[in-house]
């Protein structure tokens, strides 16, 4: 059973007693579980069963949460992510979150330790508490809610590298606790309007050389530690020919970047196809299916550079693949 807050697991207790077979959910499809509202036709993802705890690791490895879904003829818009909907559910490694969101609830994705990065879209207007408290191993957060607000409690308490998309206009209040301390890159020219209580109190912030005079005389930013992206990545080169790997297996790719002396030399790790192929903030890529993925590294630091590889999933022969470094123009 997911464990959180004592008083949150005796107000379970009740509810299960009371109501032991009942069911949260409205339905399911394909492994995600779903309340309804048929007013609106919308639909909010949830956890399955009669509460938050009712289930452990209801979800698991990669969930790509659709824009819309189909139940008993109807088509639903996904809206929202209610509250404690993955909650604990350590055994989740990736998520992905439609631009049709609007909404993250509390606790939403609280304790899932195994989540190493997140992406926010822009269509998200509003962010619950402790969303994302106690993901212990998240490393990256892309940020692209051009104008959000969230609750009276902190959303993310664990030190991260956090990217502010260039559409960003304002940061919640709380976003982070006091005491995390973020490396931020931010991609947005015109500083977005934060409170002094936004970031944790040890926090740099990397921009480009174009915008460093404008955070360094906004209110607030100018408190911080800013740097200037002065020597942005050039080139990434990946280890490997072959990614061929097992179903069940993995591969470790590692990348080189140049100038090795880049100012900002992380790089955010995704998958075009994370059911057949994952891979972790670190580069280690897991075969979970049969299938293809291509794995992607990226520069965070603005300049457009990315590395792909071409993985084959599959208990065969080996495939041969080339990696190609790319710069956007």
């Amino acid at each position: 059973m997911k464990q959180k807050l004592f008083g949150r697991l005796a107000a379970a207790a009740v509810l299960l007693l009371s109501a032991a077979t009942a069911t949260a959910h409205d339905f399911e499809v394909n492994g995600i579980f779903y309340n309804k509202d048929d007013e609106n036709n919308t639909a909010s993802v949830t956890y399955k069963g009669s509460s938050y705890d009712a289930y452990a690791n209801e979800y698991s490895g990669a969930v790509t949460i659709p824009s819309e879904v189909t139940y008993e003829e109807i088509t639903y818009s996904v809206t929202s992510i209610g509250s404690d909907a993955f909650g604990y559910c350590s055994g989740l490694t990736s998520v992905v979150i439609p631009n049709s969101v609007t909404s993250i609830g509390d606790y939403a994705f609280w304790g899932c330790s195994g989540l190493t990065s997140v992406e926010i879209p822009n269509s998200v207007t509003y962010i619950g508490d402790y969303a994302f408290v106690d993901c212990d191993n998240l490393k990256i957060v892309f940020y692209n809610a051009t104008n959000s607000k969230s609750g009276n409690s902190v959303v993310f308490d664990k030190s991260c590298t956090f990217v502010i998309g260039k559409n960003v206009t304002n940061l919640p209040d709380k976003l982070f606790s006091s005491y995390a301390s973020c490396t931020v890159v931010s991609h947005a020219t015109v500083p977005p309007v934060i409170s002094a209580s936004t970031f944790g109190s040890n926090t740099t912030v990397y921009v480009s050389s174009a915008a460093y005079t404008n955070y360094s005389s906004a209110d607030v930013w100018r408190d911080m530690t800013i740097r200037r992206i002065e020597t942005p990545v050039t080139s990434i080169a990946l280890n490997v020919d072959d990614t061929h790997i097992d179903t069940n297996g993995s591969s470790q790719l590692t990348a080189t970047i140049t100038p090795a002396d880049a100012t900002v030399k992380i790089l955010y790790w995704s998958s075009d196809n994370p059911k057949v192929a994952s891979v972790d903030q670190n580069g280690l890529v897991q075969g979970l299916s049969d299938g293809e993925a291509t794995i992607t590294a990226m520069a965070i630091d603005g300049s457009g550079v990315v590395a792909t590889c071409h993985v084959t999933v599959g208990n065969g022969p080996a495939t041969d693949v080339t990696c190609v470094a790319v710069q956007d123009d």
